[in-house]
């Protein structure tokens, strides 16, 4: 397969996220990681979703 990870990197005016696809040849997922986590602190656009809270039933 060809690993791939993607990135929040900003957001577009409305909201929805804009992200940063890296692709990388075969083995090579160990590196894309560490960029991937180098790229998400030094941006620091990920958002945590808002989850609504509902009663057990």
């Amino acid at each position: 397969g060809v690993p791939t990870v993607t990135v929040p990197y900003s957001f577009f005016d409305d909201g929805t996220p804009f992200v940063l696809a890296l692709i990388g040849d075969m083995w090579s997922e160990s590196d894309l990681l560490s960029w991937a986590y180098a790229i998400e602190q030094a941006t620091r656009a990920r958002k945590a979703p808002v989850l609504e809270t509902v009663p057990a039933r």
